[in-house]
């Protein structure tokens, strides 16, 4: 994904990262990713459950 942001004469990349986790409630992994695409939903990101990086990219 960073070569084609870099194609685009992207010269600087920043990704931030949160990791959380929690032993005191069971969670499917499903829930999980329902949660981290609503998030992105709000922020309108265009990223769902099998879009590719590209398609933001392209709009650069």
């Amino acid at each position: 994904a960073h070569t084609l942001v870099y194609r685009n004469k992207v010269v600087r990349i920043q990704i931030n990262i949160q990791i959380k986790t929690r032993t005191d409630k069971k969670k499917h992994f499903a829930e999980k990713l329902i949660k981290v695409e609503s998030i992105f939903t709000k922020k309108n990101h265009n990223v769902s459950r099998g879009d590719k990086v590209e398609k933001d990219i392209t709009k650069l």
